[in-house]
C-alpha cells in the first residue's frame, strides 16, 4: 500500500525577501504518516533571468555574496537550470507523487515566505500550485510553541542549499509534531 505524505517542507532560496522575489531554487522534504522523513525528496535551480520583472533585493545579493560557495552554486549561481514554468510542472508533479494535493499541508518557514512566493510564481506562469491554500502552514510558529523541537542534531549537507534547509526544518517539524501529539493524547493542550 503507498502511503500518501500528510506534510511536504518546502524552502527556497530566493534573490530577495519580497513575495514576488525571483526564485533561484526549489527544494522538498516529504514527511510520511508515522512522521519519518520519505527518501523522496525536490531540488530544483532555476533559470532566474526569466522570471523578470520579479523582485531583487540589493540587500539579499549582499548576503548571498557571504554564503558558502557550495550554496550560491546550488542556487543563484548554478551552471544548470530549468525554466521556471518547467521547474514548477516538475514541483507539482513530484508533490502529486508523494501526497494528496487535496490533502497535503505544505510547510514554508515563515507565514510570509515560502509558500507565498512559490504561489506567486505559480500564479506569474499561470499554474495552479499542488497544494490547497488552506493548507498552508508555517514552521516557524510551531517551533516557537515546541522551541526543544529545534535540536536535531547537526546540520547535515550545505546550509542554504534548499533540500538541505528543507530536510533539517523536515526534522525539526517531526519532532514538532510528535511532541504535540504527545501533549494532546495527554489533554495537556
Amino acid at each position: 500500500m503507498n502511503l500518501k505524505a500528510p506534510h511536504i517542507v518546502l524552502d527556497l532560496e530566493t534573490r530577495s525577501t519580497k513575495p514576488n522575489a525571483i526564485v533561484a531554487s526549489i527544494g522538498a522534504v516529504a514527511i510520511g504518516p508515522d512522521l519519518q522523513l520519505l527518501t523522496s525528496e525536490f531540488h530544483i535551480p532555476l533559470a532566474q533571468r526569466l522570471q523578470f520583472p520579479r523582485h531583487e533585493d540589493p540587500d539579499t545579493m549582499l548576503w548571498w555574496s557571504e554564503q558558502s560557495q557550495g550554496a550560491r552554486f546550488a542556487s543563484i549561481m548554478a551552471a544548470q537550470t530549468e525554466l521556471p514554468g518547467q521547474a514548477l510542472r516538475d514541483f507539482t508533479a513530484w508533490v502529486k507523487s508523494v501526497a494528496d494535493p487535496e490533502k497535503v499541508k505544505v510547510w514554508g518557514n515563515g507565514s510570509v515566505f515560502d509558500n507565498v512566493i512559490l504561489r506567486s510564481l505559480y500564479d506569474m506562469f499561470n499554474q495552479p500550485p499542488p497544494w490547497e491554500w488552506r493548507f498552508d502552514r508555517d514552521l516557524r510558529t510551531i517551533l516557537d510553541l515546541h522551541p526543544t523541537a529545534k535540536d536535531v542534531g547537526e546540520f547535515v549537507g550545505v546550509k542554504h542549499i534548499a533540500v538541505d534547509d528543507a530536510r533539517h526544518e523536515a526534522k525539526q517539524l517531526a519532532k514538532a509534531l510528535t511532541l504535540h501529539q504527545s501533549l494532546s493524547a495527554k489533554g495537556e493542550l
